[in-house]
């Protein structure tokens, strides 16, 4: 609303003080209403003496603040006079980049057209940064062939087994990766060379706990081999002839020996044999006795120890297994090499339910073929009687210890299957053939076991007399 006394007053007042809305105009409007509500004598004696104080204040004021903030001034004035030439330089800059939008619009355009999701180079990236965060665990597998050659090295299987199962089930999940196809490759063939020294160990000095882990671990390192239990029975049968045979090549040098002696007995035979008088053999045999103990002794600790160990690992199971077992393992039953693999007692007509015989049925007529064939060979040379009987009670002891097994061999001797050669020996064994003195053998030990006993029940003791 106009003041009409600021409008009459107009001409003698300065130009901004009268403008229209500025803030001088506000002011001076507001002193003039301020003038018109004093009496006269309050404007004439008392109003130019308020406003020397408030010119005096308002004074101070501004020489208190031209004190405080003066090189504020000072460093507006010089930033206001750097604004026009920096205006001029941000104006420039702004038409720099508008010349430069269209180049940055094309290539923009390029790089989306480039490196879109499926471009092939986003995905070697991704493929890149895939490796990156996995390189941990891909080395890890990567470290699994060399764990696996350290357990077999330090000979322990059932590490080894566990590395090659975590291997396979990794090759079962990514078949088509192919750093899982190299590493369970080079694990397959490690696992071979664990294979070979666990064969190794079963041909080599056994016992029983280390023979039943051998063929557990065995059978993990070969599941797919065999359905049953034969094959591994016979793999464990033929690994313990092995280091039987290994037993036996140790003996070579008594073997020698012997042999020795058995051509100049045989040659002493040939002469015997001829037109003229018999002649008494040049040699006793000594040697071929120290090797027949020798060889019988090995025979009889390792056949009884190779059957019990077979027994342990491999128990019969089933009622087919029972009465096979029963069949060829009892007692005192002798057993011949004339047993066939395919008749077992009670099988059916197609023999598609049949358990199959136990590799026992021919590795132990085997065990006494190998008997039979030395003592062919060795025992003739011998004339000594006492010699031969040693021998032969030492081959008893052998028959009773395999017979707790069911293999007792005692029959096959007595029956003459150390039959005499042709060509005449009656006269350098006292007339008797050795059926003859293996059974003369077997009646002294049992007439030996008849007095023991006695002396046991106290029937042989003689009570002194009382005097």
């Amino acid at each position: 609303m106009a003041d009409p006394l600021l409008d009459f007053l107009s001409d003698k007042l300065p130009p901004d003080v009268t403008k229209r809305g500025s803030d001088s105009a506000t002011a001076a409007s507001a002193y003039l209403s301020r003038l018109t509500s004093l009496s006269f004598n309050d404007i004439v004696n008392n109003e130019p003496a308020a406003l020397k104080s408030s010119h005096y204040s308002v004074n101070l004021s501004l020489q208190s603040l031209a004190s405080r903030s003066y090189q504020g001034f000072i460093a507006s004035s010089e930033q206001l006079s750097t604004i026009p030439s920096s205006l001029d330089k941000l104006n420039d800059s702004i038409n720099d980049l508008k010349s430069h939008l269209p180049a940055l619009e094309s290539r923009l355009a390029d790089f989306s057209k480039n490196y879109h999701k499926s471009s092939p180079i986003l995905q070697e990236r991704n493929r890149k940064h895939t490796l990156a965060r996995t390189f941990p665990k891909l080395l890890d597998i990567l470290e699994l062939p060399t764990l696996l050659q350290s357990a077999t090295t330090s000979s322990n299987p059932s590490l080894a087994l566990d590395i090659h199962s975590h291997v396979r089930r990794l090759y079962q999940l990514y078949p088509n990766v192919a750093i899982i196809q190299s590493v369970t490759n080079e694990c397959d063939a490690l696992l071979q060379v664990l294979n070979t020294q666990l064969l190794t160990t079963l041909r080599g000095p056994l016992k029983l706990p280390t023979a039943i882990k051998t063929i557990g671990y065995l059978k993990r390192t070969s599941p797919d081999i065999a359905p049953g239990e034969e094959i591994w029975g016979s793999i464990f049968l033929v690994a313990r002839l092995s280091f039987l045979n290994s037993l036996f090549q140790a003996l070579d040098p008594l073997r020698e020996l012997a042999d020795a002696e058995r051509e100049e007995w045989a040659k002493s035979q040939t002469e015997s044999n001829g037109d003229g008088p018999a002649k008494k053999p040049k040699t006793t045999g000594h040697q071929t006795e120290r090797f027949l103990k020798r060889w019988i002794e090995v025979f009889r600790e390792q056949s009884f120890a190779i059957v019990t160990m077979y027994r342990a690992v491999f128990p019969p199971s089933g009622s087919a297994g029972a009465n096979l077992a029963s069949a060829y393992m009892a007692p005192q039953t002798p057993i011949t090499p004339n047993i066939k693999r395919g008749s077992v007692t009670g099988a059916d007509v197609d023999g598609s339910d049949l358990d199959s015989p136990s590799p026992l049925v021919t590795f132990v007529p085997h065990l006494i073929t190998l008997l039979t064939s030395t003592l062919r060979n060795y025992l003739p040379v011998i004339s000594d009687g006492s010699a031969r009987e040693s021998l032969l009670t030492q081959m008893l002891y052998a028959a009773g210890s395999l017979g707790r097994l069911g293999g007792d061999f005692g029959m096959i001797l007595a029956t003459g299957l150390l039959g005499v050669e042709s060509g005449g020996s009656e006269d350098l064994i006292g007339g008797d053939a050795e059926g003859g003195e293996w059974a003369d053998v077997m009646q002294k030990h049992r007439v030996l076991a008849e007095r023991l006993e006695e002396l046991a029940t106290g029937k042989g003791i003689r009570t002194p007399s009382v005097g």
